[in-house]
């Protein structure tokens, strides 16, 4: 980046409105305004690499870093550094927090409700620069070291991630580049950010549902377990109160009891955290996801039929 240009405006948003932007997908940069305590975590980052050390991220001897999750069967602290690509066959979701990560669990609340996986602190040597590319998913960052000419480009525009104690989401799902200073060290904590909980984004309807439709669909929510004989549709365990969505919009959907169907809680967590490494667009990931995981074997005979009625 040209010293004498200046970089483009981001941004700010409420820690509340980030999941409708998520949805929306109409940015590249958000500021979120919530405040963090930065000496905190730059204190987490320096007991981590003093205990642990830093590991190479995709071969690369200037691009390294350490985990705060990760997934069953890897390494706790380095196995989801490198990039990758999800499918179907291979979907990795790194939740689970390690040392670091729970020392960090505080974090992880204050930033609720959006769902942050694949935990990282990567440190980028001067000068390095990542070629373009786009992500599985957009991506929270928080500075900790860093200089005014490090930038994210998206085409002709160009941002700055400042240490400033902030969170900042970037769309990576688009096309970008990256570019650091020629003469700092660039330390940030990255996280995956899972694209918003279905019944979270119940809340960006509000606004075209009257109060009498939304005590419709909180209606159609408690009656849907007894309409399900407390079975959980994806593994058939007993289940209570998890219910998912087929579809969202139109709005109008929510207002059928054809739109739902129950799950249980560790069903829930699976389909939450294999959401966020879904891209946008498709008609329904409930569906996408109980096919995938289950193959609709054990669905009951309702669901089936929504099912066969949605495909058609």
């Amino acid at each position: 980046m040209d010293d004498q240009t200046l970089p483009s405006p981001i941004d700010e948003v409420s820690l509340n409105d980030v999941p409708r932007r998520l949805a929306l997908g109409d940015y590249k940069v958000l500021k979120i305004t919530t405040s963090l305590d930065l000496d905190d975590i730059l204190k987490t980052y320096h007991v981590a690499i003093n205990a642990f050390g830093l590991n190479q991220k995709d071969k690369k001897q200037s691009y390294k870093g350490i985990c705060l999750q990760y997934k069953d069967g890897e390494d706790k602290y380095f196995g989801g550094l490198d990039r990758y690509e999800a499918n179907k066959q291979d979907l990795k979701i790194y939740h689970k927090k390690n040392e670091i990560g729970l020392a960090l669990d505080h974090l992880f609340y204050q930033l609720a409700p959006l769902t942050l996986t694949r935990g990282r602190f990567l440190k980028m040597h001067p000068g390095f620069h990542l070629a373009t590319h786009s992500d599985n998913s957009p991506r929270l960052h928080i500075a900790l070291f860093t200089a005014p000419t490090a930038v994210f480009q998206f085409d002709k525009d160009h941002y700055h991630i400042p240490a400033d104690g902030h969170a900042y989401v970037i769309n990576t799902c688009r096309q970008h580049s990256y570019q650091n200073a020629l003469d700092t060290e660039r330390v940030h904590l990255i996280f995956d950010v899972g694209q918003p909980h279905q019944i979270e984004l119940v809340g960006l309807l509000d606004e075209l549902l009257t109060s009498n439709q939304k005590k419709v669909v909180q209606t159609l929510i408690e009656a849907t377990p007894r309409l399900d004989n407390f079975q959980c549709q994806s593994c058939s365990a007993k289940a209570q109160n998890d219910v998912l969505f087929i579809e969202l919009q139109p709005a109008e959907r929510l207002l059928q009891s054809e739109n739902y169907f129950l799950v249980c809680d560790r069903c829930r967590t699976d389909f939450t955290t294999w959401l966020g490494n879904q891209k946008p667009g498709e008609k329904s990931y409930a569906l996408k996801w109980l096919k995938q995981f289950s193959n609709f074997r054990n669905v009951n005979e309702r669901v089936r039929r929504i099912i066969e009625a949605f495909q058609n």
